[in-house]
């Protein structure tokens, strides 16, 4: 699994993100994470002010 996460990320086939995500419901679907722990990050303050100031910047 690591390896396969370190080839898309360092190869650049898919976006960065995109690649993380898929790693991160890998890892949740594999049993090796629960969801909980897969989605602890992902509801901190500063997460969702820096991705909706990244969508806002999109849209000029």
């Amino acid at each position: 699994m690591l390896a396969l996460t370190v080839l898309l990320l360092v190869t650049g086939w898919l976006c960065l993100d995109l690649a993380a995500a898929i790693s991160l419901v890998a890892l949740a679907l594999g049993g090796i994470l629960i969801v909980e722990e897969a989605l602890a990050g992902s509801a901190s303050g500063v997460e969702v002010a820096v991705a909706s100031l990244l969508i806002i910047g999109e849209g000029r």
